[in-house]
């Protein structure tokens, strides 16, 4: 892998891991706001890594946690499966978006 492709790659990561703990910060403000309920949870509160115990951090890190792995999962798709999948879109595209003629 080329040094700008190692670069982007590690860069991407660390996106991801502060998209994580930005949306659990911006709940738990919400939180302290009384925007949104808050259901405390046993588990300590760490500000620096983001860790706060309510569900409603935990879901909503959850909840980007699995569209920050599905993106990783699809980005690294091979690109053979990719031109597959790019054919089959034109292909509709020239039959008028019918599967079968």
């Amino acid at each position: 892998m080329p040094p700008i492709g190692k670069f982007f790659s590690v860069s991407s990561i660390l996106v991801a891991v502060l998209a994580v703990v930005l949306t659990d910060k911006g709940i738990a403000a919400l939180q302290e706001a009384g925007w949104i309920g808050s259901y405390a949870l046993g588990t300590p509160r760490i500000d620096m890594l983001g860790i706060f115990p309510s569900a409603q951090t935990l879901l909503a890190k959850l909840a980007v946690g699995v569209v920050v792995v599905a993106a990783f999962v699809l980005n690294s798709r091979t690109p053979r499966t990719c031109r597959r999948l790019a054919s089959r879109t034109s292909a509709l595209a020239r039959n008028g978006g019918q599967l079968f003629e």
